[in-house]
């Protein structure tokens, strides 16, 4: 029930981003980090819990085949429209995700997602994606809440990169608008799940997984 309210959220109208530029410059960011971190000669990759993506189509020039996966039918509707002249873009529900075949990807990226899931609700979702990937294949995590991490290292992290792409303002506005906004609302209702370091080794090991942490968060 926490996981939809967020799912909900997500497919809406919300005020995350600041202003558009904000948006494009995070997008942009992400894909960019994404794609330093990919292996050469990549074959299938997934990005599970992609969101309103709009720069999959950098990351596709990547690999053989990009597989977008989302819970929202109506964020779905949209990448379908957005990449229906990509041949090697696919959208899928997560249902149809689990269908795929046993050890038939290279790479899954799960970025920005599992700080709104429960903790029992993560260890399932890696061992699912575990039983997707190749013996050789990764799972590459980003955006990683650790238990320290404190609300004005938030703020001063969107006011850093607000100051070098240029929407220094709108980001302060942004924060007092966030501050009401239902973002706020669901996250003192819901609560973010954080993992420390270990946490992450922990639940890799239990799915017959190896850690290696990067230099820099995608």
């Amino acid at each position: 029930e926490d996981e939809l309210g967020w799912v909900h959220y997500f497919a809406g109208s919300h005020s995350l981003y600041v202003n558009e530029q904000h948006f494009r410059a995070h997008h942009e960011m992400v894909s960019q980090g994404i794609i330093a971190n990919l292996p050469t000669d990549t074959g299938v990759v997934i990005d599970y819990g992609c969101g309103d993506t709009i720069n999959a189509k950098c990351v596709a020039a990547h690999c053989q085949t990009l597989i977008l996966v989302e819970a929202s039918e109506n964020l779905r509707e949209r990448l379908r429209q957005r990449y229906k002249d990509q041949p090697n873009i696919r959208i899928l529900s997560p249902e149809e995700c689990w269908a795929l075949s046993h050890q038939s990807v290279h790479v899954i990226i799960i970025h920005s997602v599992l700080q709104y899931l429960r903790w029992e609700d993560t260890g399932q979702l890696i061992g699912q994606l575990r039983n997707l990937i190749k013996p050789q294949g990764s799972i590459l995590l980003g955006d990683i809440i650790p238990p320290e991490r404190s609300i004005f290292q938030d703020i001063s992290s969107l006011l850093t990169f607000a100051w070098q792409k240029r929407f220094f303002i709108a980001g302060l506005l942004g924060l007092v608008s966030t501050f009401f906004s239902k973002y706020r609302a669901l996250r003192k209702q819901y609560g973010l799940t954080r993992y420390s370091a270990q946490d992450i080794h922990h639940l890799a090991r239990k799915n017959g997984l190896f850690t290696r942490a990067l230099k820099r968060n995608i």
